[in-house]
Parts: C-alpha cells; structure tokens; sequence
C-alpha cells in the first residue's frame, strides 16, 4: 500500500510556510528602518556637537568625504571612543564653516547615493533615498 499526505497535512504545511514567510518579511530590515537609524546618529551626533561646541567654543568637523576614517573620527573625538556608529549602512562626516559658525552632519549610504543630513539649527534632509 501506498502512503501518501493527505490534503490537509498539506494545506497544514502551506499555511505555516506562509506564516513562516511573512514573520520574515516584517522584521527584515528595509531602507526605511535603516534611513531612519541613520536620521537617529545623526542626532545623537547633534547633540554631541552642541556639547563640544559648549566646551571648546567651536564644533568639531571632519576632513575628507564621508568613509570609515571621518566615522571613526566622530566616535574618537566627540563620543570618546564610546559610540557605536557602525551600522555598516552608513558613514558619517561632519562639514562646515569656523567662520560663520555652520554644520552638516552626513549620513552617506555606502551602498547607493543616499544621504540623511543634519544642520546646526537641527534641520534634517535627505538627498536621493
């Protein structure tokens, strides 16, 4: 005698892949969440440059385009070397003017043209996401 599955064991199985499938696909991160971490940095890098502007009398800026050097410099001098910006989407840079007393924080996506950017008067924009 042949043993087979019935319809139901297979609708069963069907129905669990289905649920499975769609679990996956709500806690797979999209651009959006990953945007949104990079919108969150920036801030956290906000407030860490008021903070150093408070206590050197000027913000601090990067030299160089965004890449994993001018990340490494934010965390080092206004983190202390105790912030995590390594989301792995995302570098960091900091632009300016001493002068007139201007910032751009920029969140540049490493894989596409992205970019979240933060000013001194805390004003977010993003370019090409």
């Amino acid at each position: 005698m042949i043993k087979a599955f019935t319809l139901m064991e297979l609708m069963i199985v069907v129905v669990l892949i289905g649920i499975l499938s769609t679990i996956g696909i709500i806690f797979w991160p999209t651009d959006d969440a990953k945007r949104k971490v990079a919108e969150v940095s920036t801030s956290s890098i906000y407030l860490a440059q008021q903070e150093y502007n408070s206590n050197n009398g000027g913000y601090y800026y990067t030299s160089g385009g965004c890449s994993s050097s001018t990340t490494q410099q934010i965390i080092t001098n206004l983190f202390d070397g105790n912030k995590d910006l390594s989301e792995k989407d995302f570098y960091y840079c900091i632009s300016g003017s001493s002068n007139s007393n201007t910032f751009k924080i920029t969140a540049k996506n490493i894989i596409n043209n992205c970019q979240v950017m933060r000013d001194e008067k805390n004003e977010v924009t993003e370019s090409n996401c």
